[in-house]
């Protein structure tokens, strides 16, 4: 799980991910991911383009990526950006919930 707490700068960003390019580069099947956002206030511009082009250029590792957010806004913003990265990512109110999904037998579905 990758906590992201506060206000996500790009640095902030780039720091949360190195733990996960590992874990993904290291895995010999697709990993699935799960963000804790629940203490997460806002984001800048260029974190959230980092965020998807990461989720981009690691499809070919990565299996499904659940957000956990207290923002029902963010709901939207996961959703546009799973549709940029071309890959499947959702929002969920609960870690349970998230790791329910995450668990679940799935193809390639949403």
């Amino acid at each position: 799980m990758i906590v992201l707490n506060g206000h996500l700068t790009l640095n902030d960003l780039e720091r949360a991910l190195v733990p996960a390019s590992k874990q993904l580069s290291s895995a010999a099947t697709h990993a699935n991911l799960l963000f804790d956002c629940q203490t997460m206030t806002g984001y800048d511009k260029a974190a959230r383009e980092r965020f998807v082009e990461w989720h981009r250029t690691s499809r070919g590792h990565l299996g499904r990526v659940g957000i956990v957010t207290r923002n029902s806004l963010w709901y939207v913003v996961v959703s546009a950006m799973s549709l940029a990265a071309g890959h499947p990512m959702k929002a969920f109110n609960s870690v349970i919930a998230a790791e329910s999904w995450l668990n679940e037998p799935h193809e390639k579905s949403r």
